[in-house]
């Protein structure tokens, strides 16, 4: 009891890693690192995970980018010090740091592109636009943002969003607003038809995911891809 305020939901590095395995990690993977090549990111351009979690995600996209400096900022020490340990050692491109939305330690306009995962919905309200003016402070102007989040237009998503403890909703006239503020937003598109649970799916399923995803009802997860003003 006593370690678990230090742990997403009590589950342990270990935990974690092993639950976010499957389908959904690569995809997620594949997203990411679409999203990087498509900003031309090279050897020398510097990439920010905002809540890095275990490490898993922004190793596995690393591997992609040779000679580019990632930084994961995660609010969680045990998860952060699994993430160096685990990583660190096999590319030195990578950091984990310790860090709160809010209080980002780095430097100002020190990076290029950023993404995150999931994790701007769990960012309290009272905090979310120190947040978003803590982000832009980090991201050179003319940088990228790439977010992934629970899409509350599908049902079953707002209503597990709705129904979990320490969950709420990534909502367009409250986060997306406060990210407005200092981002333009240029792309939306929906994703992940089949929820987390699934973790394999055949190549009939994966065609049959691709065509449905599109729809706003139907994409368990809206990706924005942004601007810094």
């Amino acid at each position: 009891m006593g370690t678990e305020k230090y742990l997403f939901r009590g589950f342990s590095p270990e935990a974690m890693d092993a639950r976010c395995q499957g389908r959904m990690m690569l995809r997620r993977e594949m997203l990411v690192t679409a999203f990087l090549k498509a900003q031309g990111v090279e050897a020398g351009a510097s990439v920010l995970e905002l809540g890095a979690g275990t490490g898993q995600t922004m190793a596995r996209v690393a591997g992609s980018f040779p000679g580019v400096s990632f930084y994961g900022v995660e609010p969680l020490g045990a998860y952060v010090d699994h993430a160096a340990c685990q990583y660190t050692a096999k590319n030195p491109c990578l950091k984990y740091v310790q860090g709160t939305a809010e209080q980002l330690p780095l430097a100002e306009a020190s990076v290029d592109c950023a993404y995150a995962i999931n994790i701007w919905h769990h960012v309290p309200l009272p905090r979310l636009c120190a947040s978003v003016q803590a982000l832009a402070r980090v991201i050179k102007p003319g940088g990228r943002l790439f977010l992934i989040e629970p899409n509350f237009l599908h049902p079953y998503i707002l209503f597990y969003q709705s129904l979990t403890d320490g969950e709420r909703s990534f909502f367009p006239w409250r986060e997306l607003a406060a990210i407005k503020a200092h981002f333009e937003v240029q792309r939306t598109a929906f994703c992940f038809f089949f929820p987390e649970a699934v973790r394999t799916v055949s190549p009939v399923g994966q065609e049959i995911e691709t065509a449905l995803e599109g729809f706003p009802f139907l994409g368990g997860s809206v990706l924005y891809t942004c601007r810094r003003i």
